[in-house]
């Protein structure tokens, strides 16, 4: 359950920051570059950049769930229940 979460976690992340960067870039460029140099330039995805960082960022968050979930699977539940 914890690994579930830390994987859907990243998950999330990853979609919130793709979108997030691509308005925030978007922004830069076509705005406030040309309102205040009064210029802009031409939008380029580097592709693969974007899909090497965004598997390793999932992969940390999976790696992140490991220990925690291995430390709640060695829990005693009826011991840990009555010391409720």
């Amino acid at each position: 359950m914890i690994l579930l979460e830390s994987s859907i976690l990243g998950f999330v992340s990853i979609v919130v920051g793709l979108a997030t960067g691509y308005v925030l870039s978007w922004i830069l460029i076509y705005v406030i570059n040309k309102q205040s140099f009064g210029w802009t330039i031409e939008f380029h995805a580097p592709l693969r950049l974007i899909a090497v960082s965004l598997s390793i960022t999932f992969l940390a968050s999976i790696l992140a769930g490991i220990f925690p979930s291995r430390l709640a699977g060695r829990i005693q539940l009826p011991t840990a229940i009555q010391g409720e």
